[in-house]
């Protein structure tokens, strides 16, 4: 399932809430983060994950992460889950798979020519010159190129001028507009369930089924 948490309406009054039910590695994560906002993802990113892993895999356990040479995370005591999660300013997107998956949100936005020309193959940057909304198709395109490479562990140091639609696992990336944001995500199922989760259904299934 994908999960959609938005975050625009919160504080740091969340940031206060939330740390009871943050693991101790995830906690001291948060403490060396000073933007608000960026406390506010840190601690919205682990409870949707939480609530994820609850809802499909009735898992209590708070996950403990390593990460991959490319530093994709993975939960280490929990089996047979994958995840990962993206961010934006206004809302965390976390995907849960019994495969490995991947997402990422991007906000629409203005986009510099710079950005599209280092980003591009020479054929996609003639399709965008003639593009009605330049920005939103390119952000598109973007969010379909890092969930790519999120999927692969490649990172971002791959050359995304080289990472295509003709490549073969592009064709399991799937995007969708949700609000002011674009989401792609990696699946081999055409369609999975998305679930937005109000702040209120957050806390409550953590101090309800849980039992925090």
């Amino acid at each position: 399932m994908l999960y959609i948490f938005d975050t625009e309406n919160a504080d740091i009054s969340f940031v206060y809430e939330s740390v009871k039910y943050l693991s101790k590695q995830r906690k001291e994560r948060l403490d060396v983060i000073r933007a608000e906002n960026d406390k506010i993802n840190c601690c919205a990113a682990y409870l949707l994950l939480r609530y994820g892993l609850f809802r499909e895999y009735g898992e209590r356990t708070a996950p403990i992460f390593e990460y991959e040479k490319r530093e994709k995370p993975y939960i280490t005591n929990i089996s047979g889950a994958h995840f990962n999660i993206s961010h934006c300013k206004n809302a965390v997107a976390c995907i849960l798979s019994d495969e490995n998956t991947a997402v990422d949100i991007m906000d629409i936005r203005s986009v510099r020519p710079a950005v599209i020309k280092r980003s591009c193959s020479e054929e996609e940057q003639k399709k965008l010159s003639e593009s009605s909304d330049i920005s939103r198709d390119f952000i598109r395109l973007w969010t379909r190129k890092e969930c790519f490479v999120k999927y692969t562990g490649m990172g971002l140091l791959a050359d995304f001028r080289t990472i295509t639609e003709d490549i073969p696992e592009m064709r399991d990336i799937h995007t969708f507009e949700s609000g002011g944001s674009i989401i792609s995500y990696y699946s081999r199922r055409k369609n999975i369930e998305v679930v937005r989760v109000t702040q209120d259904e957050l806390f409550s299934c953590l101090q309800k089924e849980i039992g925090l």
